[in-house]
């Protein structure tokens, strides 16, 4: 364990840094069925208060934004 130590020693900043990264991870993932949830809640048990064209293009244009706010902030190498 000491020699491990040793090697790790160095890139303390790093690692620390990568376990944080690892935990934003994390919550993000427990996140996800709650916005699931709220979807499925609030839209998906209430088409019938919607017309056909809305109930569709909703979800359309939610994706659609979510596509494009992940393509503007994606970074390149």
């Amino acid at each position: 364990m000491r020699i491990l130590y040793g090697y790790l020693r160095q890139y303390k900043k790093l690692i620390a840094f990568a376990l944080l990264l690892a935990a934003i991870n994390q919550i993000f993932s427990l996140l996800d069925p709650l916005i699931f949830r709220h979807v499925i809640d609030q839209y998906a048990t209430k088409y019938n208060q919607y017309t056909k064209s809305q109930f569709f293009s909703a979800p359309l244009l939610a994706s659609r934004s979510c596509h494009v706010s992940r393509r503007t902030s994606r970074t390149t190498w």
